[in-house]
């Protein structure tokens, strides 16, 4: 059968968002070109062997000190991945000369370089980061993709774990203020964005038990998602507001 011509070649076809890519063996050098797939590629326990950052202000050939210069995740760097740059615009040229085993990121940011990555390694791009259950299944397939399928139930299973832990913790928080607003923001005063009850952190919040304040009609439909702070008395039915 097909599968057992896979496995006995050790080769798997990853399904992505931008196609599906042949995977053989256990890929030992990979690159992330998005913060959020570093995240998930740590949470596997499998270093970096390069990088890309979202905001990279750091110059150097390598992240010599990650703990301080990659923000949120450095610290659970123990290596010196090489520095790649800015995710929007990678260094292909440091690419080819790496030959990694795989590369990983996202839809959003690479898309267009998304046949030159594949020449340089196999390449899986996922879009929509930020949609319902989207990020177990970019973990699904990054795991399949190394091999390590039962890692990533693993975790799907604890991260379940640990929304049930928190909703026990917080019940009391929740009976008290059920009615949770999150905006999301860069500067208050250029507008926000109130995140959506059907997204990751939607799904997040309501799993521990708040009910998300969805966002008006009429801000769905606008032609920007930006609202003005004078718009928040639209959404005052909320008990507690949080911003992110």
């Amino acid at each position: 059968s097909e599968a057992a011509v896979q496995s006995a070649s050790g080769c798997r076809v990853i399904q992505h968002d931008l196609g599906e890519t042949e995977v053989c063996g256990q890929p030992q050098k990979v690159v992330t070109l998005s913060v959020h797939i570093l995240d998930l590629l740590l949470s596997l326990d499998v270093q970096p062997f390069a990088s890309t950052l979202t905001l990279n202000i750091h110059t150097g050939e390598v992240f010599d000190d990650p703990a301080r210069q990659i923000p949120y995740l450095g610290e659970r760097l123990t290596g010196q991945p090489i520095n790649l740059g800015r995710d929007h615009t990678p260094s292909l040229e440091a690419l080819v000369a790496l030959k990694p085993d795989l590369i990983v990121g996202e839809g959003g940011r690479n898309a267009d370089e998304y046949e030159l990555l594949s020449e340089i390694a196999p390449t899986l791009l996922w879009n929509d980061r930020t949609a319902l259950r989207k990020w177990q299944e970019s973990l699904r397939d990054l795991a399949k993709a190394l091999d390590m399928e039962a890692k990533a139930e693993t975790l799907i299973q604890q991260y379940q774990a640990d929304i049930t832990s928190a909703r026990a913790d917080l019940a009391d928080v929740v009976t008290a203020h059920p009615k949770l607003l999150l905006l999301g923001a860069s500067r208050l005063d250029e507008g926000f964005v109130v995140i959506e009850p059907d997204s990751y952190l939607g799904e997040l919040l309501a799993g521990v038990g708040f009910q998300l304040i969805p966002p008006p009609a009429a801000a769905i439909n606008a032609s920007t998602p930006l609202m003005s702070i004078e718009a928040l008395p639209k959404l005052n039915d909320a008990d507690t507001i949080i911003v992110l």
